[in-house]
């Protein structure tokens, strides 16, 4: 199941794209259906509309018709029939002023009203009304209008009916003299009830003055339409330059909707079968293309990390066949699984030699902390004096150096250095120092002669360039005379037996491994009983917190003489949580290493 969730996910989301697009398309279908549909009835309407008009308007006297029928539609519906022939050759033969049936339509109405007796009127008006009933009823029939219509629509007569075509079986019933219609039409006097604000077509037809044919969709009764929804065409009459009266063609617009439906129907299904086959094949193209060569992909990638086994996973990797850009990610993945087995290959090696470096560090670090003296109460059987000393190294070894030991009963060298480096090259650095110190010190020299002597030997094998500070003296326990010399080291810090921790600035000389032959000048410095002798290297005063600031002396001197009268291990420990509390989370930068001596 998990394997196929792409496919479901793919499949999922062209469904709901094609859905859509089916939607999308099935309102385009309907739109333009409804105006191709629509704008091929109103043809098909406007051309019967037209014709029926011209069919009216070919009947002599209509127009004369209009205007005299609105007064006398009782009196002419009690006439019987005449020919209407007949009337016109009476009147043409009494009065020859009237003209043939070429006379213009205003000049006839003229004519008939100067000429025509009021009971010549009657008769030629019903003859025009029959033979209008004639033709309306015929065109009716014959092209199955829902109901054909002539009407005034004039602001005061607007509804007058003139005549509406009745409706036959078919037209060679109407033809049948005997035959009786289906559904009786209105007849001349007849009323429609028209409301102007509520048929804008009528409104546009008045207002424009054209032959333009209108049309309007308009629901509830209109005249005898048997129909409750009403697709309405209007064409107008025109009479002396204004719109004396319109034919209207009404349509049943249920069956038009309904027709038009079936059509929008059949297209959809068409469109819907056409999205579903689509869809499909779109579904299988992408799991051939894309979701198989990616599930092909993932079985590889998912062999690979289980077993790490890369040969295994470029030869599943190449069954993948594909050209597109999932064919390359394949052949990516397979140079990267290559090139992570190289790498872990390089990687054991680099661990291996790790470990091995670890552990010769461990090594340097515990031969160093051997070298150095750790052993504390250092001298037990003296009580003189009570010494203490501490080196924290910024890496796994240091370049610091701290020493003492007894030259004689009565003699006892001080060491602090601090080589130019860290890491294992300052700490082989710092033994050889160490041993050479306290060789020549060993052998009863001065501490000039035996920092001089070990420059001299540090510098016959310096090709590194490396140098250390170095403060070196000798103290006499019986008087507290100290001899020392600085050969560039840091400041001793003396305190008297009842006073304050204090910078004592001696003369500074080279460090060692500077200069060959380098002459160093010693001096005497005085320890009264209960005083003390602070040594200390860089990596107090320069130890720096996560604000970028430096501990410095000024810092330093305040933790020795807040802990003045404590002894050696307890005042170390207090300086060294002082620059620890400072530092903060700031990275040790330097190996801080302390030593005091203090006079009993």
């Amino acid at each position: 199941m998990k394997k196929r969730r792409l496919m479901i996910q793919v499949s999922v989301l062209i469904v709901i794209f094609y859905i859509l697009a089916g939607v999308f398309g099935t309102l385009l279908v309907y739109r333009s259906a409804s105006r191709t549909y629509l704008t091929a009835k109103d043809d098909m309407i406007t051309r019967d509309i037209e014709h029926v008009r011209k069919s009216i308007l070919s009947n002599f006297g209509i127009n004369w018709f209009f205007e005299y029928s609105r007064e006398h539609c009782e009196e002419i519906l009690a006439q019987e029939e005449f020919s209407e022939g007949m009337v016109f050759e009476d009147l043409t033969e009494r009065e020859p002023e009237m003209l043939d049936s070429e006379t213009p339509a205003e000049e006839v109405a003229e004519l008939i009203d100067k000429y025509a007796t009021d009971d010549e009127k009657i008769k030629m008006a019903r003859s025009i009304y029959d033979t209008n009933a004639y033709l309306m009823d015929y065109e009716n029939n014959e092209f199955g209008h829902g109901a054909t219509f002539v009407i005034a629509v004039g602001e005061d007569n607007l509804g007058f009916v003139y005549y509406q075509a009745d409706e036959y079986a078919s037209l060679d019933s109407f033809i049948e003299d005997s035959a009786q219609p289906v559904a009786e039409g209105m007849k001349l006097g007849d009323k429609l009830d028209l409301t102007l604000s509520e048929h804008p077509a009528i409104q546009r037809l008045i207002s424009s003055n054209t032959d333009k044919v209108e049309f309007e969709i308009v629901s509830g009764t209109f005249g005898k339409s048997s129909f409750e929804n009403h697709y309405t065409a209007y064409c107008p009459i025109f009479f002396n330059g204004k719109v004396q009266a319109a034919v209207i063609l009404d349509y049943n617009w249920d069956e038009f909707r309904g027709e038009l439906m079936g059509d929008i129907k059949l297209m959809v299904i068409i469109l819907a079968a056409g999205i579903i086959v689509f869809c499909g094949l779109m579904i299988l193209l992408l799991h051939r293309v894309a979701v198989k060569p990616l599930s092909q992909l993932q079985t590889a990638v998912n062999e690979y990390s289980k077993t790490k086994d890369s040969i295994k996973a470029v030869e599943m990797i190449g069954r993948i066949k594909s050209g597109n850009e999932i064919g390359m990610l394949a052949k990516d993945v397979s140079a990267l699984a290559a090139e992570i087995d190289s790498y872990m290959k390089e990687n054991l090696k680099l661990v291996g030699e790790r470990e091995r470096v670890a552990a010769e560090m461990d090594l340097a670090a515990k031969l160093q902390a051997d070298i150095l003296p750790s052993a504390y109460p250092a001298f037990p059987d003296r009580q003189e004096f009570d010494i203490y000393a501490t080196m924290d190294p910024a890496k796994e070894v240091g370049g610091d150096l701290y020493d003492f030991f007894l030259v004689d009963d009565d003699h006892l060298a001080l060491a602090m250095a601090d080589v130019a480096g860290k890491g294992i090259p300052a700490s082989l650095y710092m033994m050889m120092t160490k041993i050479l110190i306290q060789n020549f010190a060993m052998m009863g020299l001065s501490p000039a002669k035996v920092i001089e002597k070990t420059n001299d030997i540090i510098l016959s094998n310096n090709e590194e360039g490396m140098f250390v500070t170095v403060w070196f003296g000798i103290l006499e326990i019986s008087t507290g005379k100290i001899t020392a010399v600085n050969a560039g080291h840091e400041y001793p810090v003396i305190r008297t037996a009842d006073g304050q921790f204090e910078l004592y600035k001696d003369k500074h000389g080279m460090a060692v491994g500077s200069f060959m032959g380098t002459k160093y000048t010693e001096y005497e410095l005085q320890l009264e009983k209960g005083g003390a002798l602070f040594l200390y290297t860089d990596g107090v005063p320069e130890a720096f917190n996560s604000a970028d600031e430096m501990f410095g002396i000024d810092r330093m001197l305040e933790t020795l003489n807040a802990h003045r009268k404590a002894m050696p291990v307890e005042l170390l420990t207090e300086v060294k949580n002082a620059v620890d509390a400072f530092a903060g989370e700031a990275e040790q930068s330097d190996d801080v290493t302390l030593l005091e001596i203090t006079l009993i």
